[in-house]
């Protein structure tokens, strides 16, 4: 039962400030009136002031608007990533953990290991490079990439599950493995996935908004984080505010859900 110590600040704002992030994503008709694409050459590189409350950029476009529209694509694309590696994760993770066979075991983990000697975001461009830009092949990339640690904590804590001692007992019973599995290893082992999930979410994030700086990920004019800041690349003499407000928005976000997934992680592991 989670205990008013765990409720410290740092796990309060990260909560307040993911709220109004997923709320940008949801609907973000609620935050600003401006078309995230909409040029404005009367408007270039205009401060921070009360009618554009982060300041334009070098088109004159709204660049709060643009930031809240971009929380639909950096963060959207991190939980479809996050999604999809978990979906395989489990399968993968379980069948090693949960199978009789060192065999299968073997041949899972060697190919989570193949996975696994390839930096993350290298993976991603080779495979963006063979499959095209665009958002699905980008999913795709990341998700591969972000399958082996995935794997590797399900299958870890499936092990630790079944050589548990209600598991073992419920052998005595003669219940069927699969009844086993479906009854205790399975609801207990994805114990894990909430902290898994948050964690992994903000390292998609910096995924997608990295790919996207290098161009590869959603391309111009669309209002990603990772593009916004490539944009402002050339301007930042004249309109600092055009990439350190969208990157500070960035560093907060994948701050804060490591924030939340390590508070998680603790509650689970008893700890705190």
């Amino acid at each position: 039962m989670a205990t008013v110590k765990r409720w410290r600040p740092s796990v309060v704002f990260a909560s307040a400030y993911l709220v109004v992030v997923l709320l940008m994503v949801a609907v973000p008709q609620l935050f600003t009136k401006f078309d995230p694409v909409e040029n404005d050459l009367l408007s270039v590189n205009q401060a921070p002031s009360a009618a554009h409350l982060a300041g334009t950029d070098y088109l004159g476009r709204d660049l709060f608007s643009r930031i809240v529209y971009g929380a639909r694509y950096s963060v959207g694309i991190g939980l479809a990533v996050t999604v999809f590696a978990l979906v395989f994760a489990v399968i993968l993770g379980t069948l090693a953990g949960a199978s009789r066979s060192s065999f299968v075991d073997n041949v899972v983990m060697r190919v989570i290991d193949v996975l696994s000697s390839f930096p993350s975001i290298l993976l991603a461009l080779v495979i963006v490079g063979l499959t095209g830009s665009g958002i699905q092949n980008l999913i795709l990339a990341l998700g591969i990439g972000s399958i082996p640690g995935l794997t590797r904590l399900i299958r870890a804590e499936t092990k630790k599950i079944i050589l548990s001692d209600y598991v073992q007992q419920s052998k005595t019973f003669g219940l069927s493995r699969f009844t086993i599995l479906v009854r205790h290893v399975l609801p207990n082992s994805l114990g894990v996935i909430p902290y898994m999930v948050t964690m992994s979410v903000g390292e998609a994030i910096i995924g997608v908004s990295g790919l996207s700086f290098l161009g590869v990920g959603p391309q111009p004019p669309t209002p990603e984080w990772g593009t916004i800041i490539a944009d402002s690349r050339n301007y930042l003499g004249v309109a600092w505010w055009s990439g350190i407000i969208p990157g500070v928005v960035l560093v907060l976000t994948v701050i804060s859900f490591t924030v939340i997934g390590q508070a998680w992680q603790k509650s689970f592991e008893g700890r705190d």
